[in-house]
């Protein structure tokens, strides 16, 4: 090759860089706002919400799971639209649509109105939030998109880090309907100038991100298998993922372990969470998600095996650790089976699909463990985590098993 071409494919090599780079940079703030500003909010505007509304705490928590139910349906919509319009096209037009159901949280003035507009977030985020994120990012790397989609859950892995404090900082200040309308102001002047330039960094979108519809609809019957036990393994492990999410602390407390210390166990599982998506994007280039799955459930299942041995706060700082770690790593392979099990031009279709069991079982998932550890108290709580746990791996296994026959 001469001097000269080698310096023009040098050249295109760097400008293919920075476009990469500019993509991955402006979803780093987005989807880190984008969270923090949404579900990240609800534990710390719960109780000045129910008190201005005149409605119970858990009714205001509600909103949480209408977000999620709302983001679930409203993700079979998305997965048509990335075909349709791109992903980087509906996330610029979700910023604007954020911005108006934001701020019709702020002017609710009632327990239906409240719930209806978290239904409309709930929309919003199905267009701007970790889907659409990710099938922008695999239209631009194909099946490299991998480490690059790790590295983004990192950072917005810390979107609760963020978001309480800057939330609990604005409420005090300004009050929780002008802390929502601020975010709904930052939504537009921040989000969608962002999302813009991803649109325009990314071109013409040659719908990798919405996938070749006839290729999709037209999936084979191994494919379709595929699908199914990967849908039953991730809505598995998210029941359990999820479910102590929310009544950790109170787990702990069953289990005679102080309050203070409950709460300090408690807030350490996002170190290890954050510990292992960083492992992720370091290291797992080479390996497999499904075995990283496998090794992530058994992880798991042996975190509330302990807990339901031994009791103190040894027995509880060894499940942060199982708990932290698997969980954190399950996030991300959430994300990243797909990409390994079908073509890249059918990811954000098989996403979308995969939101509405996933989002589900999310959403149900705290009521169903809060109400079994209320009732019956820790011991049937994890008995059933360890069942999920070990029928998500039979499912992953399973999985390994169709994937390379």
């Amino acid at each position: 090759m001469s001097q000269d071409g080698a310096a023009g494919s040098g050249a295109v090599d760097r400008k293919e860089r920075l476009r990469r780079s500019g993509i991955v940079a402006a979803f780093a703030v987005t989807q880190l706002f984008g969270w923090a500003s949404t579900f990240s909010t609800h534990a710390i505007l719960a109780r000045p919400i129910a008190d201005d509304l005149s409605i119970t705490l858990t009714e205001a928590v509600t909103g949480s799971s209408a977000f999620l139910i709302s983001m679930a349906l409203a993700s079979q919509l998305a997965g048509w639209l990335y075909r349709t319009v791109g992903a980087a096209r509906l996330m610029a037009a979700g910023s604007l649509f954020m911005m108006f159901a934001l701020s019709m949280v702020a002017i609710s003035n009632s327990l239906l109105t409240y719930f209806a507009a978290w239904l409309l977030v709930g929309a919003g985020g199905a267009a701007i939030l970790t889907t659409s994120a990710h099938t922008v990012l695999v239209t631009v790397l194909g099946r490299s998109a991998r480490s690059w989609i790790a590295g983004l859950m990192l950072i917005s892995g810390l979107s609760s880090s963020l978001g309480y404090p800057m939330t609990a900082a604005l409420e005090s200040w300004v009050g929780w309907r002008d802390t929502y309308l601020l975010y709904a102001l930052l939504h537009g002047v921040l989000c969608f100038p962002l999302h813009l330039l991803v649109c325009r960094l990314v071109g013409r979108e040659r719908q990798s991100d919405s996938g070749n519809a006839a290729a999709t609809d037209s999936a084979s019957r191994r494919d379709r298998i595929l699908f199914l036990n990967l849908a039953i393994a991730i809505s598995l492990l998210g029941v359990v993922t999820w479910g102590f999410t929310i009544v950790v602390v109170e787990l702990f407390v069953s289990l005679r372990i102080p309050h203070e210390e409950a709460v300090a166990l408690a807030a350490s599982i996002g170190i290890f969470q954050i510990a292992a998506r960083l492992m992720e994007f370091l290291f797992a280039g080479g390996r497999s998600p499904i075995r990283t799955g496998l090794e992530a459930a058994v992880l798991m299942a042996l975190g509330f095996l302990v807990l339901a041995v031994a009791d103190g706060w040894i027995a509880g700082a060894v499940f942060v650790v199982f708990y932290g770690l698997s969980s954190g790593v399950l996030n991300v392979v959430r994300s990243t089976l797909p990409l390994e099990l079908f073509d890249p031009s059918a990811y954000g279709m098989m996403m979308s699909r995969l939101s509405l069991p996933m989002l589900l079982s999310f959403a149900a998932a705290p009521i169903l463990f809060g109400g079994i550890l209320e009732g019956y108290g820790p011991d049937p709580a994890l008995a059933l985590a360890c069942v999920l746990a070990g029928l998500a791996f039979f499912f992953l296994w399973n999985l390994k098993r169709l994937a390379h026959r």
